[in-house]
């Protein structure tokens, strides 16, 4: 994951944003947060309806298919 230090150069130099260390922190801990969490998701948590565009689009990348 990204310092603290990362971000705030990361905010700098893409947004002109300068962030105090504090905020620099906490971002750090929402993003290791948020990526735990995607890190988590996996293909079968998601409902996808047979027949559907995306449905289709999955079977024709599907490697076993």
């Amino acid at each position: 994951m990204p310092t603290p230090e990362q971000i705030a150069a990361l905010a700098r130099d893409f947004w002109g944003l300068e962030l105090t260390e504090a905020t620099a922190q906490r971002l750090a801990g929402e993003l290791e947060r948020l990526a735990n969490q995607a890190s988590q998701v996996r293909a079968a948590d998601f409902d996808i309806e047979p027949g559907s565009d995306f449905a289709r689009r999955l079977a024709r990348t599907d490697p076993a298919s």
